[in-house]
């Protein structure tokens, strides 16, 4: 009797754990073929659940199927497995199990928070400006175009004048923390990982948008140094921040806003009402940008600690379940309960956080060649696969491509190049600037002052030349 109940409690256990192994399996497989569904547009969110489920309950009975059909195809053999076979078994599944939930330990990042400019600083006066009014709690809102219509504005200033002088008094706050900052020698990023997007730069931007609009009335109606002085003002205190701009998006936006600045000093340089007044006032500012202040070594290191702190404070065990729908609805209790389940077999936190680690090496290093050379960066990719099937629709669904961004910069510093060589051609004055790409004097075209770069290939009169 004592043996009967030893081989049905055997034989439960080994039913126990194949039906959990399958089950382990099922979830992820059955995500991915909903994934991959809703990717190609075959299903549409609100029938993800339902897709979802039957993929789920399709792959376990699958693996399941495999497993009986391995028994039976056993049982033909007229072999009835003994107890070596099955222990053997349970040691396979088991190993399965332990290959499923193994998460390797972390990989070493080459770079440390110390090797960001004033990383053991906690408190610059320029920075306690620009985190007072642009911080979570600040003082400056954006501006509100509803004055307007921006593109019409945009062609024909002058019929707009009064809403263009209303939406300049409208940036006077911004205008005037600017004149704060700029008196300063430099504005230091003090972010750290834990406040990365505290800094609201969407006044800024819109600010700029007033620029364009109050430097076309003023090139209409022939004061274009009026709108060069402010201008001006704004291009100095972008570039005070740029060698210290932390985290990528801050660089990118700090970056976007130099070079739609620089497009506006062009036009105001090359307006035929423009003056020595104007062409000193921007010649004096717009000096070309230096290495510093286009590098992104210091934003990809402090991405890099933003990642890894959000990885480190992420709840896993629902990690998965929240990741895998793309629907906002709350998930059917039964889905909920098996994401839970799964959550910590299915999402590897060290092996995910390994392979950023690997791609902000390569984008760090990337970023101290001339011209930045991201091309290490580029061959890792995110791959759906079995095993860490959370961790990698993580990366999928929110590790954006990062390494187009220096390539962007790098030509916003030849137009700085191209623009400050310009400006002294038409006040008549010599300037020695070399090409960003190639190390040689800047391509002439047929109009006096005006040259170009033939870009990152060499070869000019190709799409990739670069031009005021």
């Amino acid at each position: 009797m004592q043996q009967v109940r030893f081989q049905h409690a055997e034989t439960a256990l080994t039913w126990l754990v194949a039906l959990s192994f399958c089950l382990i399996c099922s979830v992820p497989a059955g995500t991915i073929v909903t994934y991959l569904l809703y990717d190609s547009g075959l299903i549409d969110a609100k029938s993800w659940f339902y897709v979802l489920d039957g993929s789920i309950i399709a792959a376990l009975l699958l693996f399941l199927g495999l497993y009986i059909l391995g028994l039976k195809l056993v049982a033909k053999t007229g072999l009835t497995p003994g107890k070596t076979a099955k222990f053997i078994f349970l040691i396979i599944m088991a190993l399965g199990l332990v290959w499923l939930i193994n998460d390797p330990p972390r990989a070493g990042f080459r770079y440390d928070w110390s090797d960001l400019p004033f990383a053991a600083e906690r408190q610059e006066p320029a920075y306690d400006i620009l985190y007072t009014h642009f911080g979570p709690d600040h003082a400056v809102g954006d501006i509100d175009f509803s004055v307007v219509d921006f593109n019409k504005a945009l062609k024909q200033p002058q019929e707009h004048e009064a809403e263009i002088l209303a939406l300049w008094e409208k940036s006077a706050p911004v205008r005037e923390i600017i004149t704060r900052l700029n008196s300063f020698n430099r504005i230091p990023d003090l972010s750290g990982a834990e406040t990365a997007l505290d800094i609201d730069l969407m006044p800024f931007i819109s600010t700029l948008k007033v620029y364009r609009l109050y430097a076309d009335l003023m090139m209409e109606k022939g004061h274009p140094e009026e709108a060069a002085r402010p201008l001006a003002q704004l291009y100095v205190m972008i570039r005070k921040i740029l060698p210290y701009s932390r985290f990528v998006i801050h660089k990118v936006v700090w970056g976007a806003l130099a070079g739609r600045s620089l497009s506006i000093a062009v036009d105001l340089a090359r307006h035929p009402s423009s003056d020595p007044e104007t062409l000193t006032i921007l010649k004096e500012s717009f000096t070309p940008l230096t290495m510093d202040e286009i590098s992104y070594e210091a934003a990809y290191i402090s991405e890099y600690f933003f990642i890894k702190h959000r990885a480190d404070q992420y709840d896993y065990s629902r990690a998965f379940g929240e990741l895998v729908r793309p629907c906002p609805e709350n998930p059917p209790a039964w889905n909920q309960f098996l994401f839970n389940l799964i959550g910590p077999v299915a999402f590897h936190r060290n092996r995910t956080l390994n392979v950023v680690t690997e791609k902000f090496n390569h984008l760090v290093a990337g970023t101290r060649t001339h011209p930045p050379d991201l091309s290490g960066a580029r061959t890792i990719d995110h791959e759906i696969e079995l095993r860490n099937i959370g961790g990698q629709m993580l990366l999928l669904s929110s590790f954006f491509d990062l390494t187009d961004y220096p390539d962007n910069m790098s030509k916003i510093k030849a137009q700085s190049d191209l623009l400050a060589l310009y400006l002294h051609a038409r006040l008549g004055e010599n300037i020695d600037i070399k090409d960003y790409y190639s190390g040689k004097n800047y391509l002439e075209t047929d109009e006096p002052g005006l040259f170009f770069s033939a870009g990152p290939d060499g070869l000019p009169e190709t799409s990739d030349d670069i031009r005021l």
